[in-house]
């Protein structure tokens, strides 16, 4: 075998390039595990933690969004629109209760069941208390009743 002094120094160049070839290869290729390792570690981040949480915040902006609704069954400049206010209340109801069937789908058998119990019992009696107390004293033209009900929890007339 030859040594290394005695290799043409057109051999050790290419030899020196090759090295250099195959050592990039390994670092990039590590690189490019390491990447597609990080892109399913913030996928499963994602799905754990920031979906459910955009849920949340979904069924959060409809609740205030029902609650507006509520608010101009209490005023009577708003009377003629009755109809369109019930589709809305509708539609508001129905997201939230597939949100939180859905988490509570997601979540069944863990510890989060526990209070997606408590959030859907409390969602049940707003919706009976406050939204049909509402559209009871609105239905009767009392006005004021229905925006002191509207204004409500729900614990203060349940």
């Amino acid at each position: 075998m030859k040594s290394f002094n005695d290799i043409k120094f057109k051999t050790k160049l290419r030899l020196s390039y090759f090295l250099i070839g195959a050592v990039c290869t390994v670092v990039i290729g590590n690189d490019l595990f390491q990447m597609f390792r990080i892109n399913q570690i913030k996928n499963e981040i994602y799905s754990d933690y920031i979906a459910p949480s955009n849920q949340v915040d979904e069924i959060f902006n409809e609740f205030k969004t029902l609650q507006n609704t509520l608010l101009k069954f209490s005023i009577p400049s708003f009377e003629d629109e009755i109809n369109n206010n019930l589709k809305l209340l509708s539609q508001g109801k129905s997201k939230i209760d597939s949100n939180l069937d859905s988490l509570s789908n997601e979540y069944k058998e863990t510890e989060i069941e526990k209070y997606l119990v408590s959030i859907k019992k409390n969602w049940s009696d707003y919706k009976v208390l406050v939204i049909d107390g509402t559209l009871s004293a609105a239905a009767i033209k009392d006005f004021e009743i229905a925006a002191i009900v509207a204004t409500t929890s729900g614990e203060e007339i349940g």
